[in-house]
C-alpha cells in the first residue's frame, strides 16, 4: 500500500518501528507496503485507528467509489430489501415507489385466523411484490396463519383480499367474527344467509351456530403469494 508507506515516512518512521507500535514484524511491514501481502480487516481498523484516518483514506481510494454502487443497489432493490437495510442501519425507512416490475401492496398487520379482528389493529404494511404475484382486483392482502386451509393456501402466506365483491355460496374469502379474523369457505343456507364458514382441511371443524356471532364478510380471496422474504 504507497499510501500506508507515505503516511509512515511523513511520521517519521522506520518500517521496524511502525510493526513494534502495531506488534508486527518489520518483514511484515514491508510485504504490506510492496503489494505483495494485504494486511486482514481488523489490521487495517488498527492502522486506519493509528494514521487518524479512515480505511479508505489509507487504501487510497475515494470513498464515492464504492458508496455510488450500493446506494444504486439499494435504490433499484424492492421495498422488503431497503426496509431490511433500513433495519439493520437502525434508521426509518420511508416506502418510496416500488422499483421496476414491482408493485407496493398493502398488507394488514393482524394475520387471518389469529384470534384478532382485523379492525383491532388499523395499521398495516406496505410490502413490494413482483408485479405477476399480485392478481388485477386485489385491493390488499392479509396473512394466512395456520393449516386449516391446506392444501389451497398455505401458513405464512399472503391472501390477495378484493372487498368490492360480496361473497358467493362455496367462494374463499376473509371474515371477521367476535372472536377474530378467519380465511374460510363460505356456506350459504337456503334462505341466502350464511350457514357455516368451512376450511379445506378436514382436520378442522365447520364454525356454526353461536360462532358465527358478529359474522362480517370483508372480501374474496381472489388469490395468494408468498412474501419475497419468506425463507
Amino acid at each position: 500500500m504507497e499510501r500506508m508507506q507515505a503516511l509512515r515516512k511523513q511520521r517519521g518512521l522506520s518500517q521496524a518501528a511502525l510493526g513494534e507500535a502495531l506488534g508486527v514484524k518489520q518483514n511484515t511491514i514491508s510485504q504490506w507496503e510492496n503489494g505483495s501481502r494485504q494486511p486482514d480487516a481488523k489490521t487495517l481498523a488498527l492502522l486506519a485507528d493509528f494514521f487518524g484516518i479512515s480505511i479508505d483514506a489509507l487504501l487510497g481510494r475515494d470513498a464515492q467509489e464504492w458508496l455510488h454502487p450500493l446506494l444504486d443497489a439499494y435504490l433499484r432493490a424492492p421495498g422488503w430489501a431497503r426496509r431490511r437495510v433500513c433495519r439493520l442501519l437502525g434508521i426509518a425507512y420511508l416506502c418510496p415507489a416500488a422499483a421496476p416490475g414491482w408493485v407496493t401492496c398493502a398488507i394488514y398487520r393482524d394475520p387471518a385466523a389469529a384470534g384478532a379482528p382485523l379492525d383491532a389493529s388499523p395499521d398495516w404494511d406496505n410490502m413490494d411484490f413482483p408485479a405477476q404475484d399480485v392478481p388485477e382486483g386485489a385491493r390488499f392482502g392479509v396473512r394466512i396463519l395456520g393449516d386449516s386451509m391446506e392444501p389451497a393456501i398455505h401458513d405464512g402466506q399472503i391472501a390477495w383480499v378484493d372487498d368490492r365483491v360480496e361473497l358467493s355460496d362455496g367462494e374463499i374469502g376473509i371474515f371477521r367474527l367476535e372472536s377474530g379474523a378467519v380465511c374460510k369457505r363460505l356456506r350459504l343456507g337456503a334462505n341466502g344467509r350464511a350457514m357455516r364458514l368451512e376450511s379445506i382441511n378436514p382436520a378442522y371443524a365447520p364454525i356454526t351456530g353461536k360462532a358465527l356471532a358478529g359474522l362480517e364478510g370483508v372480501g374474496r380471496v381472489i388469490g395468494t403469494a408468498w412474501p419475497p422474504d419468506a425463507p
